[in-house]
């Protein structure tokens, strides 16, 4: 009785049924079809390579949560996107899906997020020219502000690398005692610092 009134119409978007394995007048998805669709084999998997087949290689799973997305990438497709996820349904998980397909090569109207009249303007298109404009760590060789490197943080590192508690309190300015207390807890510090670096590394 609800869906009484309801009836399927053909759509101009191309519909490609799983049911039958190819393109679908959406004007036949009416109970018999649904049916068929319970009943019978899902061609998923072939209907995903005749896309590719055509030419199609951007997908976008538009439901509640992306649960086929991992089986259109191992088909070979290059870009696919869900939409929403379980436990985020709001316009901000949604926006996020289109600024993935967006950053993936797909057209998005960000227009119509922002009021009538604002201008949209293009990022810069010289290159950068490998200018860092970030701070880096000390340890890397970085510099201050005044193009000087923190003698202090050097020491400061040496003597954490040296294992030299004398070095280490004379930089941190503390008693060599309670600097000792602490050491059991810097040594295990180090240790696994070193051990992500040589992760890192590879």
């Amino acid at each position: 009785e609800a869906l009484a009134g309801v009836e399927p119409r053909s759509s101009r978007v191309p519909f490609y049924s799983t049911v039958v394995g190819g393109v679908w007048d959406t004007a036949g998805l009416d109970a018999d079809y649904w049916v068929r669709n319970l009943r019978e084999t899902v061609r998923f998997g072939p209907v995903v390579e005749g896309l590719l087949g055509e030419g199609f290689g951007a997908f976008v799973e538009v439901s509640a949560h992306p649960v086929l997305t991992v089986g259109v990438e191992e088909s070979g497709a290059g870009l696919v996107v869900g939409s929403l996820r379980r436990g985020e349904g709001g316009a901000a998980r949604y926006l996020a899906s289109l600024a993935e397909g967006y950053a993936g090569g797909l057209p998005v109207d960000w227009s119509v997020l922002f009021p009538a009249g604002v201008g949209v303007v293009d990022l810069p298109a010289y290159a950068f020219q490998r200018r860092r404009y970030w701070l880096v760590s000390q340890r890397d060789g970085a510099v201050g502000a005044g193009g000087v490197v923190d003698e202090v943080e050097a020491r400061f590192w040496a003597a954490v690398e040296n294992e030299d508690p004398g070095a280490l309190a004379d930089t941190l300015q503390i008693d060599d005692e309670r600097l000792r207390e602490v050491l059991p807890a810097l040594s295990t510090w180090r240790r696994r610092h070193r051990e992500q670096s040589h992760a890192d590394s590879y």
